[in-house]
């Protein structure tokens, strides 16, 4: 019973709070100026999640009038963040959240981002940068948002 308790509390954390934690981070940084893409500084006006058919996201940022969108995972298992992980969220929920976007997000600017409550490969992070985004570690996420 203890065992099946431990579990649930885990998936239970990594399926609302992290996320949550996540989100509150993108908030933050955006209002401090923390966060750049394509070499500006991105400041969502709204931040959220996104659900649709064919994929689920934890963290959706928007910054309407510039055409802007921060689209994140995040990952609360105890392996690290690996390439796979990071080529999911480029190749299949980056599009899918575009496609929902009017003109089905031609012309918006994309910052991926990979929220994890530990490591990343050096493939994974790799991965990341190639494509302009960035892996935010819990131990990075919480010394933020203590500063902030």
């Amino acid at each position: 019973m203890l065992t099946y308790a431990r579990n649930g509390l885990r998936a239970f954390v990594g399926a609302t709070a992290f996320e949550e934690l996540a989100r509150e981070w993108v908030r933050q940084q955006g209002r401090m100026g923390q966060i750049s893409l394509n070499n500006s500084v991105f400041s969502p006006g709204a931040v959220g999640s996104h659900w649709a058919r064919t994929a689920q996201t934890d963290v959706v940022a928007v910054n309407w009038s510039h055409k802007q969108v921060l689209i994140g995972e995040c990952k609360w298992g105890l392996d690290g963040v690996d390439r796979q992980i990071a080529r999911e969220l480029i190749e299949h929920k980056l599009p899918t959240v575009l496609a929902d976007l009017p003109e089905g997000g031609a012309g918006w600017q994309v910052k991926p981002m990979l929220f994890t409550r530990g490591a990343a490969t050096a493939a994974a992070v790799s991965e990341m940068r190639v494509h302009g985004g960035e892996v935010i570690t819990l131990s990075q996420l919480d010394g933020d948002l203590k500063e902030a």
